[in-house]
């Protein structure tokens, strides 16, 4: 998983603690992690594109594309919204 903008806003203690107990191996892990963090992609996309104005969905898009770790895509978002 690489580091996205809004990882510090997404606490995942208990999805940490359940993948362990649930999962037999590295493997299963991964894959879990893979699953989450899809999830969690899918999710925050669909709540951001919800709310962001239609005008402004590219722009956000390609400043996501060229820095997805950038938090002061935050500040874009609640500018925008």
């Amino acid at each position: 998983m690489s580091k996205l903008f809004f990882d510090h806003l997404i606490i995942l203690d208990e999805v940490y603690a359940i993948v362990n107990q649930t999962a037999n191996s590295q493997e299963e892990k991964e894959e879990l992690w893979g699953l989450v963090d899809e999830i969690i992609h899918h999710r925050v996309f669909d709540v951001i594109l919800g709310k962001l104005p239609h005008k402004h969905h590219h722009e956000f898009l390609e400043m996501f594309q060229k820095r997805p770790h950038d938090e002061s895509l935050i500040d874009y978002l609640k500018e925008k919204i």
